[in-house]
Parts: C-alpha cells; sequence; structure tokens
C-alpha cells in the first residue's frame, strides 16, 4: 500500500506540472505570444546556403491592401520581382499596416496572391501595424491577424538557420503604437537567448523606434519608449527593421546606429516625407521601395530595392559583425562634408515669369557626398537686406530619374523691387553649402489705378436677403434645413447666413466647373461673427482636396488648401462675438492669409490646388450626403470665391468697404423702419374706400418709396448720408401716407389695438378691445369676435378693468367668440374710452408670410337704463412671418441696376400671386404687394435714371 501510495503522490505531481505548463502556454497564447509560422523547421544552427550566403530574406512594409485598386498590382509586382532577383530567399518579413483597415477581404486579397507568388519554402514573418486594426475590436482583430497569416500571435520569435527573428507588436489601432512592459520584458528575454555579439538577432516591429531612423521622430513609437530603446541598446548585434512613416530608402537616415542598428523599411503602397518642404509630403505614388538583407559569417548586406524601376538604390548597407558600438559605421555624425555647387552651376530668373509679385527661379542642383535632402531658397530685398520670402525644397533626389534642376514659383514679392535669390543646399545630416548660389532680378511694376476687385466664381452677401450668387458663374446657395437660415445681423447691418453649430445644416452650393477650374491660383474671402470658440468651418470644400477657412478647438482660423498633394494651412487666433473679414490668395508659389485688411500669415506653397467634386459649404465642411461636419455657430455674411490671387491693396479695399457698412448705425434703424413700412404696404386690409383705409394710389406712392430706401439699404457702398437721406424719406412717406387715410366713421364704439403688426411663427402678441367715443356709462357689453383658426391660437382672454367681469364666452365654432361682459354696481358703469378686454394670441407656423385678421362684426353697448346702443364692426390685422427677406432691384446679381434688369422685370408683367409659376416670378415684385405691375417697372426704372 506504501508503494502505491508513492506512485500515486508522483502521478499527481506530474499532472499539476502539465497542467501548469499549458496553463503557462495558454496565457502566453492570450497575450498575443507564440512563434512564427514554421517553429517545427526552427533551428539554432547554421548551414550555408548553395551561394554562400548563411541567410537572404526581403523585408516589406505598409503594403496597405484595400487602400485603392493599384495596392494589389504594387503587391504583385513586389512578389513577382522578388521571385527574380532572389527566389530562394529563406524568409519574407512585412512589418505591419499589410491591410489598411483589417477587414477579412483585405487579408484575403493579401494572402491569396501572396501565397501564389512567394517561395513556397519561405518562412513567413508578418506583424501587425495600427492600419491593421481599424475594423474591429482589439481582441478581434488580434485574431484575424493570426487566423489569416498564420502567424501564431501578434509578437513571437522563431529561429531560422541559427539566427534569432524576433517580431513585436502593437497592442492596439494607436498611430504611435502600444508597446505593453509584459511585452518588452518578454522582448527582454528573448534578446538574451544564446546572445553572440558575433552573429545579428533581427527584430522587427511596425512603429520606429523614437529617435533613430529617418521619421522616428514624428511617427517613432512614444508609449513605452524609453523602455523599448533601453531593453534593445544591450545588445549592439540587434538591428530592428521598422515602417510605418513611409519614408523612402534613398535618404541614408534611414540606417542610424548608436547603441544597435535600426533602419527604416519604407513602403510598398505609397511614400511619404517630412513636412515643412514646398512640394509637400507626398512625392509620386509610383514609388514603391523595400529591402533585401543578406547575412554572411562577419556582415550583414541591406540592399534597398527600387521595385517601380526594378532597380537597386543607393550603395548596399554593410553592418558588421562582431558588434562593437565604438565601430559602428552609419553614426549620427558620421557625415561632416557639406554639399557643393559645380564651378558651372547657376540659379536662373526666367524673365517671363517676372510679375509685379512673384518670380520663378531655376537652379542647378548640387552634389553631396551621401545624398543632398533638401534646399533653402531665401529671397532678399537688396535695398532693404531683409528676406522676403524663404522656403525649403526637396532635392527629390528620391525621383527616378532624378531631375538636374529644380524650379519653383516665388511670390509674395512687391512691385518694381530688386530681389536676390539665395539657394543654399542641404544634406540629410544638416550640413549646408559653404556659399549659396545667387541669382537677382526685379519685379514687374503695378499695373496702374488697381480697382477693386470683382468675384468671378462665387460672390454671395446675403445682403439682399437671398444666398444667390452675384458672380456671373450663377454658383447659388441654397439652405440644407431650417437650421440654416437667413436672419438680419445688427452686428453686421445686413442680412445674413446663420448657422446654430448645434445641427448638421450650412448653406450648401452644388460642385460646378467653374469651381473645379480654380486650380493654378486663387483668392477666398469671408466675413464672419462666430458665437463660441470650437472647431467649425467657415466656407470649405475641403473633402479629399479643396479649400477652406476651418477654426481649432482653440479659435486658431486656418486656411486649409489641397495644394500638390497634401494640404497647407496658414492660419490666425480669432475670439468669439467679433466681426472679422478673412482674405486668403494663392499665386502659385505663396498662400497669404489677411484679416480686417492687414497680411496674418504667409507661407512658400508651390503645385495645383486640387478640387474635389463635392459641394462648396457656407457655415461648415461639406460631406457627400449633404450633411455637414464642424458646423458654424455664427453669421456668416460675405462668402467669395476668385480665380486669381487679388493684391494687398485690393484685400484692403474689400475691407474697408464692408467696414464702412458696418460703421453706419443708422442702418439698422433704416432696416427697423422699412420691415415696419414693408409690413404695412403688405397689408391688403389697409387699403380700400372704408374709413381708416389708405387710397390704393397713396399706398401705391408709399410702396415705390419702400422700394427706394431697400434700395439704399442694400447697397454694397453704402454712405452714412444716404442712408440718413433714406430714412428721412420714409417717414415723410408715411406722413403723406397717413394724410390721405379715408375718414373714421363716428359710429364706432369699440375698436381693436394690437400690440404688434409683424410677428413670427411662435411668436405671441395681444389684442385689446377697447371702447370708443363713450358719451354715457355702459354696464353692460355683447361682443362677436372672429380670427383666422388657420394662423392663430387664442391663448387667453382677460379682463383689464377692475369690477369689469367676463359673464359669459362662447365659441361657437372655431374662430367665432360671442362675448357679454358686465360692470357689477351702482358707480362701476363705463364712462370714458378704455380698454375693457385683452386677448393674448400665438402666430401659427406657416409657410409663406400671411395676413391674419382679427374683427369685431357685432358690437352693443347697454347703459343703467337698458337701453342699448349698436356700433360699426371694426378688424385689426397682424402679419405672420417666416422673415422673407426683401426683394433687390439688381434681380440679374450683375452689381449694377440696369436695362438688364427691367427686361426680366417686365417679362414677368401682370403676374399675381395666384399665377402657377409664382414662386419663380415673384423676385420681380419689388413692392412686394403680390403683384408685378407699373409700380415694379417705375421702381426700377428710376433707379436706372436716377
Amino acid at each position: 500500500m506504501a508503494v502505491g501510495v508513492r506512485h500515486w503522490g508522483i502521478s499527481q505531481v506530474l499532472t499539476r506540472v502539465l497542467i501548469a505548463a499549458l496553463t503557462l502556454q495558454l496565457i502566453s497564447t492570450w497575450m498575443g505570444e507564440g512563434r512564427g509560422d514554421a517553429a517545427e523547421a526552427s533551428s539554432h544552427t547554421t548551414v550555408k546556403r548553395e551561394d554562400g550566403k548563411n541567410l537572404v530574406f526581403p523585408v516589406l512594409s505598409d503594403i496597405h491592401i484595400g487602400h485603392t485598386p493599384k495596392d494589389v498590382s504594387k503587391w504583385r509586382l513586389v512578389l513577382n520581382q522578388l521571385k527574380e532577383i532572389t527566389p530562394d530567399y529563406d524568409a519574407l518579413a512585412a512589418v505591419g499596416d499589410i491591410t489598411d483597415s483589417g477587414t477579412v477581404s483585405q487579408y484575403d486579397t493579401l494572402m491569396s496572391h501572396y501565397n501564389e507568388l512567394k517561395n513556397p519554402t519561405a518562412i513567413s514573418l508578418f506583424a501587425i501595424g495600427n492600419h491593421d486594426y481599424l475594423n474591429g475590436t482589439t481582441a478581434v482583430e488580434q485574431q484575424r491577424f493570426k487566423d489569416k497569416t498564420g502567424m501564431s500571435g501578434i509578437y513571437y520569435d522563431q529561429w531560422i538557420n541559427g539566427y534569432h527573428f524576433i517580431i513585436l507588436g502593437s497592442e492596439d489601432g494607436t498611430r504611435d503604437g502600444t508597446l505593453s512592459d509584459t511585452q518588452l520584458n518578454w522582448l527582454d528575454t528573448k534578446l538574451a537567448e544564446e546572445a553572440d555579439v558575433n552573429k545579428p538577432i533581427f527584430v522587427f516591429l511596425h512603429q520606429p523606434i523614437t529617435g533613430t531612423v529617418y521619421g522616428s521622430d514624428l511617427w517613432g513609437h512614444k508609449q513605452n519608449a524609453t523602455k523599448l530603446y533601453n531593453t534593445l541598446a544591450k545588445y549592439p548585434q540587434a538591428i530592428t527593421f521598422s515602417g510605418h512613416s513611409h519614408y523612402v530608402l534613398d535618404d541614408p537616415g534611414s540606417i542610424m546606429q548608436k547603441d544597435f542598428t535600426a533602419v527604416g523599411t519604407a513602403a510598398v503602397r505609397y511614400p511619404e516625407l517630412e513636412p515643412g518642404k514646398i512640394q509637400g509630403i507626398h512625392p509620386t505614388d509610383e514609388i514603391t521601395q523595400g529591402l533585401v538583407v543578406e547575412v554572411l559569417d562577419n556582415e550583414v548586406q541591406i540592399k534597398r530595392r527600387d521595385f517601380h524601376t526594378n532597380d537597386w538604390t543607393g550603395d548596399n548597407w554593410v553592418v558588421k559583425y562582431p558588434a562593437v558600438k565604438s565601430s559602428f559605421t552609419y553614426t549620427s555624425d558620421r557625415d561632416q562634408v557639406k554639399p557643393t555647387f559645380s564651378g558651372t552651376a547657376a540659379a536662373t530668373i526666367d524673365p517671363a515669369s517676372i510679375q509685379p509679385n512673384k518670380m520663378k527661379v531655376t537652379f542647378d542642383q548640387a552634389s553631396d557626398n551621401l545624398f543632398v535632402r533638401s534646399y533653402e531658397v531665401k529671397t532678399v530685398n537688396v535695398a532693404t537686406g531683409s528676406t522676403a520670402q524663404s522656403f525649403l525644397a526637396f532635392a527629390q533626389l528620391y525621383d527616378d530619374p532624378a531631375p538636374t534642376q529644380l524650379s519653383f514659383d516665388i511670390s509674395g514679392l512687391q512691385p518694381s523691387t530688386n530681389y536676390r535669390v539665395e539657394v543654399t543646399a542641404i544634406d540629410a545630416f544638416g550640413n549646408r553649402s559653404a556659399a549659396p548660389l545667387t541669382v537677382q532680378a526685379k519685379t514687374a511694376n503695378r499695373p496702374p489705378n488697381s480697382e477693386k476687385p470683382v468675384a468671378d466664381v462665387i460672390d454671395i452677401d446675403f445682403i439682399d436677403g437671398t444666398s444667390n450668387d452675384r458672380s456671373p458663374a450663377k454658383n447659388h446657395a441654397a439652405s440644407t434645413g431650417a437650421s440654416a437660415k437667413i436672419a438680419y445681423s445688427t452686428a453686421f447691418k445686413q442680412y445674413v447666413g446663420r448657422m446654430n453649430g448645434t445641427t448638421d445644416e450650412y448653406f450648401a452650393i452644388p460642385s460646378s466647373n467653374s469651381i473645379k477650374a480654380v486650380t493654378k491660383e486663387f483668392t477666398l474671402e469671408s466675413q464672419f461673427r462666430l458665437n463660441s470658440i470650437r472647431t467649425q468651418d467657415v466656407f470649405s470644400n475641403t473633402q479629399s482636396g479643396g479649400l477652406g477657412f476651418e477654426s481649432t478647438a482653440s479659435g486658431k482660423m486656418e486656411l486649409w488648401a489641397y495644394i500638390n498633394g497634401s494640404y497647407k494651412k496658414v492660419g490666425v487666433q480669432l475670439e468669439a462675438n467679433k466681426n472679422y473679414h478673412l482674405v486668403a490668395t494663392y499665386d502659385g508659389g505663396q498662400m497669404t492669409l489677411y484679416l480686417n485688411g492687414a497680411q496674418v500669415g504667409t507661407t512658400a506653397v508651390s503645385g495645383s490646388l486640387s478640387q474635389p467634386t463635392i459641394q462648396f459649404a457656407i457655415g461648415a465642411d461639406p460631406e457627400s450626403n449633404n450633411r455637414g461636419n464642424y458646423v458654424m455657430d455664427g453669421d456668416v455674411s460675405v462668402a467669395r470665391f476668385y480665380s486669381t490671387a487679388i493684391y494687398p491693396e485690393q484685400v484692403e479695399m474689400l475691407y474697408n468697404e464692408l467696414a464702412q457698412r458696418q460703421s453706419i448705425e443708422e442702418l439698422n434703424t433704416l432696416f427697423s423702419k422699412l420691415e415696419e413700412a414693408k409690413l404695412l404696404a403688405d397689408d391688403a386690409t389697409v387699403v380700400g374706400t372704408e374709413p381708416g383705409q389708405y387710397p390704393a394710389a397713396a399706398m401705391d406712392a408709399y410702396r415705390s418709396k419702400i422700394g427706394l430706401a431697400n434700395t439704399t439699404f442694400t447697397s454694397r457702398s453704402v454712405t452714412q448720408a444716404s442712408v440718413q437721406q433714406a430714412i428721412q424719406n420714409l417717414a415723410s412717406a408715411k406722413t403723406n401716407l397717413e394724410a390721405s387715410k379715408n375718414v373714421d366713421s363716428p359710429e364706432n364704439l369699440a375698436k381693436l389695438v394690437s400690440s404688434a403688426v409683424t410677428v413670427n411663427s411662435g411668436q405671441t402678441f395681444t389684442v385689446n378691445l377697447e371702447l370708443n367715443r363713450v358719451t354715457t356709462s355702459t354696464y353692460a357689453q355683447d361682443f362677436s369676435l372672429q380670427y383666422d383658426t388657420n394662423a392663430l391660437e387664442l391663448v387667453r382672454t382677460a379682463s383689464l378693468i377692475e369690477g369689469l367681469n367676463l359673464v359669459s364666452s362662447v365659441e361657437k365654432t372655431p374662430g367665432n367668440m360671442r362675448l357679454l361682459t358686465a360692470s357689477m354696481g351702482a358707480d362701476q358703469g363705463i364712462g370714458t374710452d378704455k380698454a375693457l378686454l385683452q386677448f393674448t394670441f400665438k402666430a401659427k407656423a406657416v409657410d409663406n408670410s400671411k395676413n391674419a385678421l382679427i374683427n369685431i362684426s357685432q358690437v352693443i353697448l347697454a347703459d343703467a337704463k337698458g337701453t342699448e346702443t349698436q356700433g360699426n364692426v371694426s378688424s385689426v390685422t397682424v402679419q405672420i412671418t417666416t422673415e422673407e427677406p426683401a426683394t433687390s432691384p439688381d434681380v440679374n446679381h450683375d452689381g449694377k441696376v440696369s436695362i438688364g434688369d427691367l427686361a426680366m422685370i417686365a417679362a414677368h408683367y401682370g403676374k399675381t400671386t395666384a399665377s402657377p409659376d409664382w414662386q419663380q416670378a415673384k423676385f420681380a415684385d419689388m413692392n412686394r404687394d403680390g403683384k408685378i405691375d407699373i409700380v415694379d417697372l417705375s421702381m426700377v426704372a428710376q433707379l436706372i435714371i436716377g
């Protein structure tokens, strides 16, 4: 029994050991740790290949399958070319962003072409990148990566022919990557495994290690960067391969040695470059690059491949072994040699390019012992010695073939001024040529009598209460919803486009050929007011191209313009609740920003503006579904787009004209008087032959004066004197109209008095019922009241006199009421004219402005003796408005009132609100009386003649 018990105890121990080992393996798998796709073939012993090398393996990155249809052809190009140049490679590494967003179909496409074309005996070493996380949860995407690629984890290691390969994997989809302490502790353990300074350890990861290769400053791993670096720094024999930045392999900064060797791998799908250069960050999309690594006994040869040219680029990078830090070759201080220009190199100015504000410089390329990365092009005012313009430009040695000369536009210059252009070469390690190439030229004279510019593509100012385009292109805007409306602004003293910032509605201008034709130069202008500081767009069509004004969350208003393949920006800090006039110009070489007439920013840019096929938006960043992002919280009073770059003096002219209008305080008074006058003129019930009504002829004369005052109000070049005169003329016209009123009948014993003559839908107002010409005390009153229930809702009825009681109030049918009132007590009789009752109404929603009639059809008063007196009817009309804007006499929106406008009005002569095409014709109704007649023609004719 004792033996049996002892044997059973051993069995239990073994079982527990096995369970513990299995649990550890499951935990490792769950954490993402694993081994490559051929762990069973792992070898810690090196066997030479037939060609004498120990290993050959390509390293690729950023394949981005699913980005565009071009992805697959590039992927096949790379795989086919590898079959030709190194058909028996031992492994193939791809260091992340192998798909564009990590979908099942993208992985299937990637792997189907890979399995078809790869060396069937090669070991696959795939790393996961941030783009591979974009289609699902972290757990789902990690499992999909493993299932589709055959990798056993998101980080794992593999021994291949005696060499250690370690693949790291970002643990989520953040741009800069996440590497947990668990993974880095695992890395530390793996690096120590059979470590030998005589043999390289190959480490692969998507994001570069910060502070190493070209591009790692902007695109490097940051979350656990110090621990990552310090872990690797203990192993000088380590060589890391990373992607993510897409930076080109031609640049020698793509290999760097300090405590270990770091190598950038460029990209299969598309290249990218550092920001800050005039050509932008995206060179030609054709560039497709990768590495082929050859491992020998005492060195590693890293060969750079231009797959797009089917050729190698640059010298091989050679890493020697044993690895000794003091013997490293590719250090950050490896190059102290300055680039040089040859004795025949020159810079020239094309005489045909010289204009008042710009010119074009062309210069020969410099040479360098390694690589000329860029040039500084500085333009100096000869007379003052000050720098007028300065920009950096790539040398474009990544192009195939590389250009022998470069040309750039220099803009933002002053007319009739001598300038010296200085070109300095800068290599990949910051060494600058000792002496620059120089050339001198004088800008052309400014054309005399510069006039105020006219926007030829979009010219919308809302001043006439519409969003119509005044430019010849007729790119009219329309609101995409009720939250984007035209309203009057007392700050701008005109109508504006108003957005509330809480919905996705704005004013949309459909895409047109006239907009898409603007690519070489432009001017974008807007006047606006922000209610709050937030991310919001004022005027833009920025969707994969285009241009626009957009504010950051902190209130920096920026011009975004998609020039030469990327967005270029220049901005200025703004505040809420202030009027701003913003103008941006681009002349082919310079973007310049002006705020309230003064220059506030400039940046050197060259290339063409790319225009998208999407609507231009006032008050939002437009989407293809007619919805808006970053909707503005505020008002836009001007939105203009020009096909040319205007001069600084012209910017100042535009600002001064707008500022002049805002300085005229009387404009708000004129607007108020016009609204009051139009409300009266639109009320058909006040015109007629009855007592208290206006004769039709007198009202026509009054409407004519309203039209003249409105012309003054909508004038872009309005003056204070003209506004004051318009107010005076309108007051005189009202006096004349009142003098013409038919005399009131003395038999009206009661009248209705409204608190408002015009109300907006949803507003409330009151109407008082007052006694009129009472001569004896009355103790009881009998009224019959009618109101338009389609337009009005009666909210309440209340007595205004103490002791006066509403005895009965009966609404026989909707809108028909009979009211009986009585004064209680011998001394409570009403013997003077005073208000008895107050009715509170609420205006209902209406599609168009509507006159609502409130009428007393019966008035009977009784005194203490029971004597009854019956009086005439009385009524009042209130206009319910949707804030329909005023009509402008400039009906063709060409910036002037001329015979063309008269002809368009004459073509609709005789039409009324009953006409089936009234909505299309009503623009010709100058006095807004519901018909197009001789009065409308006369108003416009008078403006033409003057």
